[in-house]
């Protein structure tokens, strides 16, 4: 059948998530995680707003005036050093005496007794304005505007191992939007929902490929368009990361596949079509045209048939630029089994195929018939012409494609056109 050059379809690239994307969302996962724990480890502040927990003052030193400077030390072991004010007036607690009515109000640090440090602006007692933590457990850091003892508005976050988000807070997570940076070199700006990336967004791998599109919870998710190294583009569906719905892929050389994805493969209905040309159009699975399916060739040639892995397989149709028509059965882009083969010559084999010649018992025409035949009814005379199959069809054996035991008779490989 003279496949040359044959090639299948060019396989997309990998499927997400790579390595590097897997462990993307682990650090992600793991920084989320991060954050909660600091959280809890601050979560003191919030307590102590609580009469019940609030670690009292012992001890001050060095408040001269009302609103001065002052350092309070407290029955926890944790120490202020800032501007004060006095509580509001007692509600009778028992809590009379200036060493427990002061409360941070004002610029000041306050270092917990476990080492967390909090260095900023105080209102009443709570972190509320600009200021930084310095998380004693992980030596995470944050520096931006705080609400309520909480990250909430613009601000800073680094990690201990070099990854870092500045963006918008709320309630302590990152919300809004903001730009990440991974210490492997990925990025990602865009906007995020409760600590992770959701809504429109960017990402920068350190590979150099690039995402632009819809994220839900740290992966992309709905319509979105990845540029690869290699050049190869894939705009389309995608969920969890991966390729999925109807998109179009276009590789570097030019071909392209537009129709369904699922799990980052070609999977449904699509055409592929190749830079020469040639269009593939069927159902594809896994990847691969498999089942039904129409090749068109840019010589004029079609195949309309089966196909298994992309290979022409079961029954099939071709039909050549030449005017050679096979019907029959094929094996791997092969033609196997039995099978009808015409030319407009008027030869003709009907039986077994194998590797593409006739091989085995069948029946053949060796004649042309041609029957000219002047077209009575037209009026300016036009002559025209009919090829058919011509003879009587002849039984006989045939072995790669020649009459046995004689020899006068042969049929040549279809010529097929390449992929």
């Amino acid at each position: 059948m003279g496949i040359k050059g044959r090639r299948r379809t060019p396989a997309a690239e990998p499927r997400e998530p790579s390595a590097a994307a897997a462990r993307c969302h682990e650090k992600q996962q793991a920084h989320a995680d991060a954050v909660s724990n600091n959280d809890s480890e601050a979560a003191q502040l919030k307590e102590s707003e609580k009469k019940a927990s609030r670690p009292h003052v012992v001890a001050v030193e060095g408040r001269k005036r009302r609103g001065g400077v002052a350092v309070l030390r407290y029955s926890d072991g944790s120490r202020y050093e800032g501007h004060t004010t006095e509580a509001p007036t007692s509600s009778g607690d028992g809590e009379d005496t200036p060493a427990v009515t002061l409360l941070r109000h004002g610029k000041g640090i306050y270092v917990t007794h476990n080492g967390h440090v909090f260095d900023g602006e105080w209102e009443l007692g709570v972190f509320q304005g600009f200021g930084s933590q310095t998380f004693a457990r992980t030596g995470d850091r944050h520096e931006g505007l705080y609400h309520k003892n909480q990250r909430h508005g613009l601000g800073t976050y680094v990690w201990a191992n070099g990854d870092k988000y500045v963006g918008n807070w709320r309630h302590g997570k990152m919300h809004g939007v903001g730009y990440f940076l991974w210490d492997h070199g990925d990025s990602y700006e865009g906007e995020w929902k409760k600590g992770t990336m959701h809504g429109k967004g960017r990402k920068i791998c350190a590979n150099g490929d690039l995402i632009d599109g819809e994220w839900r919870r740290n992966q992309v998710n709905g319509w979105g368009r990845k540029v690869f190294l290699s050049g190869d583009v894939y705009e389309g569906g995608f969920a969890r990361d991966e390729r999925a719905g109807y998109g179009t892929y276009t590789w570097l050389n030019g071909d392209t596949h537009e129709g369904v994805w699922r799990d980052g493969l070609m999977h449904g209905a699509g055409v592929f079509s190749t830079s020469e040309g040639c269009t593939l159009q069927g159902k594809w699975r896994h990847g691969e045209l498999h089942g039904q399916g129409v090749e068109r060739f840019p010589c004029g040639s079609v195949y309309a048939g089966g196909f298994k892995n992309a290979l022409r397989s079961g029954a099939g149709v071709l039909t050549l630029a030449t005017g050679d028509v096979f019907e029959g059965e094929w094996v791997e882009d092969e033609i196997q089994g039995f099978g009808v083969w015409s030319c407009p010559d008027g030869r003709a084999y009907i039986g077994a195929w194998a590797r593409g010649l006739p091989s085995g018992d069948g029946l053949f025409s060796r004649e042309q018939r041609e029957a000219e035949e002047a077209d009575d009814d037209a009026d300016d005379g036009v002559e025209t012409r009919t090829v058919g199959v011509g003879g009587s069809l002849e039984p006989g054996e045939f072995l790669d494609g020649v009459l046995q035991p004689c020899g006068s008779f042969r049929i040549d490989r279809l010529d097929i056109p390449s992929r």
